[in-house]
């Protein structure tokens, strides 16, 4: 079973990685809209990745939650840096922000399901 959360984990980041990885028109939905995809993605990621941990030997560690964002978060930087190198993409700290933000919301959630559905102690 823990093969099967870290491939669907990496998968998603693969997602993100693809997605970043295009040529982006510039054109926006309505303000700040590429800030709320940013946050929408990595809120995935980063629930994911609690899940993904949750199935290795630091299950029911307290500092379980500050690893998976940090994973997160840093995944975010590499991605950021990676659209250096895209055409017509560039390094932005707010969507780095945005990412982090999305991070957090998305672990502080998993953390929660993980404490109603299976009563585990993550510390948020």
């Amino acid at each position: 079973m823990k093969w099967i959360r870290w491939t669907i984990t990496l998968a998603y980041a693969g997602f993100i990685f693809y997605l970043s990885s295009r040529t982006w028109s510039g054109a926006s939905l309505f303000p700040f809209s590429d800030k709320v995809f940013h946050l929408i993605l990595y809120f995935g990621l980063g629930g994911l990745t609690l899940w993904a941990l949750r199935m290795t030997k630091l299950r029911g560690k307290t500092h379980i939650a500050y690893i998976a964002f940090v994973c997160a978060v840093l995944y975010g930087l590499s991605d950021e840096i990676h659209q250096l190198f895209v055409p017509g993409r560039e390094f932005s700290i707010m969507d780095l922000l945005a990412d982090a933000v999305g991070a957090a919301l998305g672990i502080f959630v998993a953390a929660k399901i993980a404490i109603t559905t299976k009563g585990q102690k993550v510390l948020i």
